[in-house]
């Protein structure tokens, strides 16, 4: 007989909004609340922010939340859009690589517009995130992680959606009835193509990354909220959701394994560096190894970085300069760091100096790295000019479960970027909220502090 895998994962869901959770899962999740508003209020000032908030701004709607760095107020369907795709704008929001997620920011932005909704109080935020985070997390192994590339499915957008609609479901009190059907509404909803790799405006990216999934996680809660029947159990029977991408009977439990003791928010990263998650570890290697030998541009004859198969995919020569691995390097060679601005200049991609860098830097594939869990190490070979060889190995990056960001550092980062949108006295003003975000009775009262114009 098979387990009611649905059945414990609904039960699991209806009950977290009123669930303690252990003080360190707490202060992690903060951390991820605060990076990911970050990245939803600078992205509302670049162009797929800028889009979203004009977009928003034509259809109306009663105004149940807000649309971040905007003084738009609309539904939580549209707000959860926007802010999705503001928080994916600027590649500085959070992942989790063995899961193929960016489970921050789809889930984020469901959960806002959800508390926002529902008047909910700052503890109960924090549940439905580390809820969501749980379920975009767990859905992909369930479903099969090599799936997607075999399928061209992007595992971004299905399983934003199902960690947005968990959070949803959780902050709006959803009971186990209603949560079931949620998560068969998610089913349907869950898309999304690998063609995103190709959109070098950055736009449909942060669409397929946040906007979509997080809108449509609120839109299946929504519905179960309001009396949408649906079917009972999508993860278990004849056909079912987990079916089409695999046949191994023991991947459902993947669902609910080590639920309620192992919290997948713990091991997710939160970015020190504005480019694709792939990248973060040779540019960290690169920076430790000019500040540790003190070498710059002029002395280095040539580099090699070794990557997954994945990883290479992805930012290998890419045509977008936040993922191009190459340009990223040869930037921080030439500026002894790394910074937004040249993250994503398209002009300084064709500059002779860095074009000329990126010739000497080759990217090969090393087929020990596409296990699992280890398609994010990377290890990056520097030979200068005068013989002197260097190499780094780099398995746990700044930011990393094993190398992770304190509240220092996580802030510092939000008060860099949202300062640059709101001003340094509202994102400081923002960070203190978000410090002590268990005191807020009604998330509504963040609605005056993330706005603008």
């Amino acid at each position: 007989m098979d387990i009611d895998v649905t059945g414990q994962l609904a039960s699991y869901i209806a009950r977290s909004g009123d669930t303690e959770l252990p003080p360190a899962v707490v202060a992690k999740a903060k951390h991820h609340i605060l990076d990911s508003l970050t990245a939803v209020i600078f992205g509302s000032s670049l162009k797929p922010g800028r889009l979203a908030i004009e977009f928003i701004k034509s259809q109306g709607g009663i105004e149940e939340a807000r649309v971040a760095g905007s003084s738009i107020r609309t539904t939580a369907i549209n707000a959860a859009l926007a802010n999705g795709i503001m928080g994916h704008a600027a590649e500085i929001d959070d992942y989790h690589s063995p899961s193929l997620t960016h489970a921050g920011i789809a889930v984020f932005p469901a959960a806002l517009a959800a508390a926002e909704r529902e008047g909910a109080g700052g503890s109960r935020l924090i549940r439905g995130v580390v809820a969501g985070y749980d379920m975009a997390c767990r859905v992909t192994h369930a479903m099969g992680i090599d799936s997607f590339a075999r399928l061209g499915l992007s595992s971004h957008s299905v399983s934003g959606t199902f960690g947005a609609a968990v959070a949803a479901a959780s902050i709006m009190g959803l009971d186990e009835q209603q949560v079931r059907y949620t998560l068969s509404y998610a089913v349907q909803q869950a898309s999304g193509s690998l063609n995103w790799i190709r959109d070098e405006q950055h736009v449909e990216k942060a669409f397929a990354y946040g906007g979509m999934p997080a809108r449509n996680g609120v839109t299946a809660a929504i519905f179960a909220q309001m009396g949408f029947p649906a079917v009972h159990d999508p993860f278990v029977g004849r056909p079912n959701y987990l079916y089409f991408f695999t046949h191994d009977v023991n991947k459902p439990k993947v669902l609910i394994d080590g639920l309620g003791s192992r919290f997948y928010i713990m091991e997710n990263v939160i970015k020190k560096y504005a480019v694709g998650g792939p990248i973060q570890g040779p540019l960290d290697g690169l920076l430790m190894l000019m500040e540790k030998h003190h070498f710059t541009a002029k002395d280095v004859a040539a580099m090699t970085v070794s990557l997954s198969d994945e990883a290479m995919r992805v930012v290998d020569d890419s045509d977008m300069p936040n993922v191009n691995l190459q340009y990223n390097l040869a930037t921080a060679l030439c500026d002894g760091k790394s910074t937004y601005a040249s993250t994503i200049s398209y002009e300084r991609m064709n500059d002779p100096v860095i074009v000329a860098l990126r010739k000497r830097i080759r990217v090969v594939h090393e087929p020990a790295f596409d296990e699992l869990r280890k398609r994010r190490y990377a290890v990056l070979e520097v030979s200068l000019k005068d013989g002197v060889q260097w190499c780094e190995q780099i398995k746990a990056i700044r930011g990393s479960a094993a190398n992770p960001m304190n509240t220092v550092e996580v802030e510092a980062k939000a008060a860099q970027y949202i300062g640059a949108v709101l001003g340094e006295d509202r994102a400081r003003t923002l960070i203190e909220k978000i410090r002590d975000l268990e005191a807020i009775g009604d998330v509504r009262e963040l609605r005056d502090d993330i706005a603008r114009g």
